[in-house]
């Protein structure tokens, strides 16, 4: 393992080795096997990826970091990135990618021991063997089945499960129409909707390639700030870190193939940009950005049907609204899922 302050412990009886990350070399040099264990984690998001989470570092770095890794044989079986916060909270471990990211989890690979857990007792004794680092190891906006509740509790510590964000989910019966669940007045906004855009020029739309997917995202940049900025605000895409961060994770998230980019040209103009992402029969709705010149023709939920219909077609059965009650999310026939926070802390904190 690479990184100058990477450590290693063997755990006496165990087949398990640990290891702390606490800098960018060497949270670098796990990105092949990081691979590895996220593909054999079958539930875990492009959230998880090092497509995601190694930019985030790259970009932000907001504190100490603090990335447990666990070992069998050599072969990376359990993972939680994480960082250390000194603030007004006290010392907490928080999650690489906090803020953006709508789901985290620690990355277990299923097959190392029998069960799994013990893999997750040797994360566990890891945080513990620095206990004295940290107040509190803040498990965030974990989905139902994340497997970071069932990381043993460090001796001395204790844990809560508090309510997180609720992510909408649009759950698709196969053979199935995807917007049979969408709402009557959805269904007839979206027929108004693509008549006026055919009246107003021809339609098309284009799905971003590795070639053209920094491209795309400089247009969703561009629509994303006009929209906002119609309303007196930023947005979430204006600062330049965020858009530095973009920059680096959407090329690596296109060559893994867990990007679906899509725009939306009406007269050959770029109106609209649907940023999502994807994993097997998993899809997320990420963040868009629109024309308001174009707002009668409501471009972005023309091209938001458009994906939604190309990606069920491909075999994608969940859509995920990802974090907020926005009522757009209903009316395409999303309910609730929740999200929860697991808080690990030691025993005696107040």
């Amino acid at each position: 393992m690479s990184g100058a302050d990477a450590i290693s412990l063997e755990l006496p009886g165990a087949a398990f080795t640990t290891e702390l990350i606490r800098d960018l070399n060497g949270l670098r040099a796990l990105e092949k096997d990081w691979w590895a264990l996220w593909h054999a984690s079958g539930s875990a998001t492009p959230f998880q990826s090092p497509a995601w989470l190694i930019p985030w570092w790259e970009s932000f770095h907001p504190g100490a970091l603090f990335t447990l890794a666990v070992r069998q044989g050599g072969r990376l079986v359990a993972l939680s990135p994480g960082y250390l916060e000194d603030g007004v909270y006290g010392r907490r471990i928080l999650p690489v990618g906090i803020s953006l990211s709508d789901y985290h989890d620690v990355l277990l690979d299923p097959a190392a021991g029998d069960p799994a857990l013990s893999a997750l007792s040797a994360l566990s004794d890891l945080a513990a063997a620095h206990s004295d680092e940290w107040d509190s190891w803040d498990l965030e906006e974990l989905p139902e089945h994340a497997a970071a509740f069932r990381v043993p509790i460090p001796l001395g510590c204790r844990d809560e499960i508090t309510p997180a964000s609720a992510c909408p989910v649009l759950e698709v019966v196969e053979g199935e129409d995807v917007f049979a669940q969408a709402r009557k007045s959805k269904k007839r906004h979206l027929r108004l909707a693509r008549n006026r855009a055919a009246k107003r020029g021809a339609v098309s739309f284009e799905t971003a390639t590795d070639e053209t997917c920094l491209d795309l995202l400089g247009h969703l940049f561009r629509l994303h700030a006009r929209r906002w900025g119609e309303r007196g605000e930023e947005g979430v895409l204006a600062p330049d870190v965020v858009q530095q961060f973009q920059r680096a994770a959407v090329p690596r998230l296109q060559k893994a193939g867990l990007l679906r980019l899509d725009s939306l040209r009406i007269g050959g103009k770029i109106v609209a940009v649907q940023y999502c992402l994807r994993r097997g029969d998993w899809a997320a709705t990420y963040i868009n950005g629109f024309d308001p010149d174009y707002e009668f023709e409501s471009p972005g939920m023309v091209l938001m049907e458009h994906v939604l219909a190309d990606l069920a077609a491909g075999g994608v059965r969940t859509f995920s609204f990802l974090r907020g009650r926005e009522a757009h999310k209903y009316d395409w026939g999303a309910t609730d899922r929740m999200n929860r926070k697991r808080t690990i802390s030691h025993a005696g904190a107040a």
